[in-house]
């Protein structure tokens, strides 16, 4: 997992990271107050771990939930 938020554009960053083996890319613009990511995985704490990381990585104040979606297992990442 990169250590960074990746620069795509001049205004437009993106965090890349895995869980269980699959990439995700959030959109730091995207990810406003009130919004938030579903990440499926199987290893719920990991999931747990990765969504506090992205809120550390982008200085965020976030809350990690385990949930079940459309009968997939994984984390929600809300923006607080």
């Amino acid at each position: 997992m990169p250590r960074h938020a990746k620069q795509l554009k001049s205004t437009d960053k993106a965090l890349y990271f895995k869980v269980d083996g699959v990439p995700y890319r959030i959109l730091v613009t995207e990810f406003t107050k009130g919004s938030s990511v579903f990440i499926p995985c199987h290893r719920i704490q990991r999931g747990i771990d990765v969504g506090k990381d992205v809120g550390r990585r982008l200085g965020i104040e976030v809350e990690v939930h385990p949930v079940i979606e459309n009968g997939l297992l994984g984390v929600r990442v809300f923006r607080i």
